[in-house]
């Protein structure tokens, strides 16, 4: 019979001989639960997975997805939807603040909420209010969320986003390549918020790339000046790369957009 144990072990001295003193203690029991913990925990990461949509493209827009959680489970989530009767192009991107199991469960109430709040007849400021305001009862000791929702019209050429924690994004272009900063409350802080709608005009080419901080604390220097000069999928793909850079301590996950 095999057992797993864990073993320490002394140098003694025992009638003026030298011996080892091994102490084994039986730990098969609990090597047994941390098994099921961890497959329940890639469980999780696989249904974790499964909430997330496709890629997307169509004559309008091209749409893709990151995702590379720190450890198996993920505190990040997006989605987005098109509407091909308006062509319009919605959705979010959210990121729970800490790590672990918890986070991992309140990411997974809020994913319902927040496309509840974007079917929702209200501009999408007010939308972003009634989440935040629906979601105060699920955070505590300080958490919170971050977040992004924006709509994008093909026919005008214009993207409405209200920022809610996230704040920095990519829009890249003919311009050249611009890292945007729009402050916005966080969820599950304060249930009286106010959110502003902010327009960006996009031109045919253009791209847009909605990260959380696992990817935005690592774009600084140069490592955006090359941006313009690339397609739009080596554009995600460096994004990716960075998603998966061993320095970074969070979460890393992102929605890119090209029109």
């Amino acid at each position: 019979t095999f057992v797993h144990v864990e073993a320490s072990s002394a140098m003694i001295t025992y009638r003026s001989s030298k011996a080892i003193l091994v102490t084994a203690r039986n730990i098969s029991d609990r090597v047994r639960l941390e098994d099921q913990i961890l497959a329940d925990v890639h469980l999780a990461a696989n249904v974790q997975r499964h909430f997330l949509p496709e890629p997307l493209m169509n004559p309008y827009v091209h749409v893709e997805g990151i995702y590379s959680p720190h450890y198996s489970i993920s505190g990040d989530i997006y989605s987005y939807t098109w509407n091909p009767k308006t062509n319009c192009l919605s959705g979010f991107l959210l990121d729970v603040s800490g790590h672990g199991i918890a986070t991992s469960l309140i990411t997974s109430i809020l994913l319902p909420l927040a496309k509840e709040s974007m079917e929702k007849n209200l501009p999408l400021h007010e939308r972003v209010s009634w989440l935040n305001h629906q979601s105060q009862e699920w955070f505590r000791d300080g958490s919170y969320a971050v977040g992004i929702f924006f709509e994008l019209d093909v026919a005008l050429q214009s993207m409405m986003y209200v920022p809610a924690g996230i704040g920095r994004f990519i829009h890249s272009g003919t311009h050249g390549c611009r890292l945007m900063k729009s402050p916005g409350f966080m969820l599950g802080l304060w249930p009286q918020a106010v959110y502003e709608t902010q327009t960006l005009s996009f031109q045919p080419g253009d791209a847009v790339f909605f990260v959380t901080d696992g990817i935005s604390d690592l774009l600084h220097g140069d490592k955006l000046q090359f941006f313009p000069e690339k397609s739009f999928p080596e554009q995600v793909q460096y994004l990716r790369t960075l998603a998966c850079d061993a320095i970074r301590e969070d979460d890393a996950s992102g929605v890119c957009i090209h029109l």
